[in-house]
């Protein structure tokens, strides 16, 4: 904070004026510096509603506190929180509340102070984080600067990152190293590619450092840091001839155009009046005011493409006048110790005037700068006889580096001999490595093509096999089924077989019963026959009988007819040629009834035997 210059809002090394840029720490932050919506302290509702809504905790028991006038949430209870629900919106919104309250916008005692919370609140809603961030910079420098006491309230890690990435440190400084995990490309993203940092072992005394920082030169700083790739300038908003910026405790102002060599742009002379006046705090109604033009400013930007304000080859010039014509208001500490001395800063410009009143002029300011002038001669007079003895010895050892080289440039004459030489036989050799790895080359095309097809005849016959493969496991499968069904016809035909054994057997007996039958048949058609013949014999004698009924009843009835031969054994006789008669005609019936019954008998038999 030494060399930092509250009128100009930069620090001042020696001639070198250097101050972080909205487009420097948008592309640290990964932020669009120029989105013109910016922090309005009058937008949002309390810091108890939003950490009540965004939590979920209850408003009457919100663990926040009351600091002076200011309420303040404690960071611990955040990270608490947010632990176990990271992948929520309520956990991502606590954790960033931490990290803006712990790094970018610190307050003592491990506290987010409502301000930053309100600012979290609209940042989520599309608000850029980069104007606050730089205008609390700004803001706590110059306090720190002027009154010469208090802390740091802005993001010390982001500022010295960037203020690191601009100093070319010699080797006896003991800069600060810084690793990355990457380094074989350009760094685009420093904080994300941020690896370790580390002091080297020979740090040197502070004295070494301020003498260091005193007598930079301009060739001794990066004009662009090497993470950094320009894509414009903000260098104005609205009516503003230069930059306004409004944060979450309040505003402050920069003149971009004083600092387009970190751009990589044209040099011009910068507008710087009216910068020193502008800076407010937030609570009262100029803050209110001013804030609310900020606002508006802001939705009227103006932007330089790649820094070049100006083609004018006098540009470089006119600035280099106006930085020499301008003082500087920067606190000296003399012995290191806290007293301040200020200088009234005049411009020659009347766009670029600017003027600091002051009350402090006194004895002591007086006594300051002589011992400051005491102090600046005995170092230039040292510096002086240090860099007369290092040109006496540089004078000798360049007159030795003289006789070696000549001493040299015959071994020189005879090594570009022979480096010619080799040269065409590398070139030959080479020639001949390019043949063979064409000649290679088509050779491994031809390999390369003859294993392409041997793969596909390697995969079409794997799909050969394993058409092949399906089609055994059909036909094994076919093979069970058929001989599963020759087993059930064996099965079959021996039932089959046994069951025609017991039909021979059947017909065996069948013959054997048929012939018996048959013989039967010829013992009864013979018995029929001697049947017939006996009835027949019967018939005939029945039919005599029944003649000689006949004859014998005419006979009677001629008998009786005569009175004479009335008798008792006539009547008898009667009645048994009366009996006889029906008795030979019941006999007639039986036998025709024989007769019939016997030829049915035969007849069924035959249709048997057949």
């Amino acid at each position: 904070m030494h060399y930092w210059d509250p009128a100009y809002r930069c620090f001042t090394f020696n001639t070198t004026d250097l101050s972080p840029l909205l487009e420097e720490y948008g592309q640290l932050l990964g932020y669009d510096p120029h989105v013109n919506k910016v922090y309005n302290p009058g937008e949002v509702t309390d810091g108890r509603k939003i950490v009540h809504r965004f939590l979920q905790i209850e408003h009457t028991r919100t663990p926040g506190k009351d600091k002076g006038n200011i309420w303040v949430f404690p960071i611990d209870r955040l990270m608490g929180f947010a632990q176990g629900r990271f992948a929520t919106p309520e956990g991502q919104m606590a954790f960033a509340l931490a990290v803006y309250g712990a790094v970018l916008f610190p307050c003592a005692g491990g506290y987010v102070e409502k301000n930053v919370i309100k600012l979290v609140h609209l940042v989520k809603y599309g608000t850029n984080p980069i104007p606050a961030i730089l205008c609390e910079t700004i803001r706590s420098l110059n306090h720190c600067c002027i009154q010469g006491e208090g802390s740091f309230r802005g993001c010390s890690q982001l500022l010295g990152l960037w203020l690191v990435s601009h100093l070319k440190y010699p080797k006896g400084i003991g800069a600060p190293i810084i690793i990355f995990e990457d380094h074989t490309r350009m760094l685009r993203d420093p904080i994300q590619n941020f690896k370790m940092a580390r002091m080297q072992s020979n740090v040197p005394a502070v004295d070494v450092w301020r003498q260091f920082l005193e007598e930079l030169e301009p060739k001794e700083t990066f004009d662009r840091a090497t993470w950094y790739k320009p894509k414009g300038l903000l260098y104005r908003c609205g009516n503003y001839n230069w930059v306004p910026l409004v944060g979450p405790w309040g505003g402050t102002d920069q003149a971009p155009t004083m600092f387009l060599r970190q751009e990589a742009g044209n040099l011009c002379t910068p507008v710087t009046h009216g910068l020193w006046e502008f800076e407010f705090a937030h609570g009262d109604e100029k803050g209110k005011c001013l804030s609310h033009q900020v606002v508006e400013a802001w939705k009227r930007t103006h932007i330089m493409e790649h820094g070049r304000l100006t083609v004018d080859s006098e540009g470089k010039n006119r600035y280099v006048q106006w930085l020499r014509g301008r003082k500087k208001t920067i606190t000296q500490y003399g012995s290191f110790t806290s007293t301040k001395r200020k200088e009234t800063i005049s411009c020659e410009n009347e766009n670029s005037s600017l003027e600091i009143p002051s009350n402090e002029i006194n004895e002591v300011v007086d006594t300051l700068i002589e011992e400051k002038v005491e102090t600046r001669q005995n170092s230039w007079k040292e510096k002086y006889s240090r860099y007369k003895n290092k040109c006496k010895k540089l004078k000798r050892k360049v007159q030795g580096e003289r006789e070696a080289r000549e001493a040299e440039k015959g071994q020189f004459d005879m090594l570009k001999k022979k480096f010619l030489k080799l040269q065409k036989k590398m070139k030959k050799r080479k020639e001949n490595d390019l043949a063979k790895h064409s000649r290679t080359q088509v050779e491994l095309q031809e390999v390369q093509e003859q294993i392409r097809k041997l793969n596909e005849e390697l995969a079409s016959w794997k799909e050969d096999a394993y058409q092949l493969q399906l089609q055994m496991h059909a036909d094994r499968e076919e093979q069970r089924r058929i001989e599963a069904e020759k087993d059930g016809l064996i099965e079959q035909m021996n039932e089959m077989f046994e069951v025609n054994q017991q039909q021979v057997e059947g017909i065996t007996t069948l013959k054997e019963q048929n012939d018996y039958f048959h013989s039967m048949l010829e013992e009864v058609q013979q018995e029929q026959a001697s049947t017939k013949f006996k009835v027949r014999l019967m018939m005939s004698r029945l039919m005599t009988l029944s003649d000689w009924a006949e004859v014998y009843e005419r006979r009677l009835q001629n008998l009786s007819s005569n009175p004479v031969l009335e008798m008792p054994e006539l009547t008898k006789i009667w009645a048994f040629l009366k009996n006889l008669k029906s008795d030979l005609q019941e006999l007639q019936k039986r036998l025709n009834a024989v007769q019939v019954g016997g030829a049915f008998v035969v007849e069924i038999s035959v249709i048997q035997l057949d």
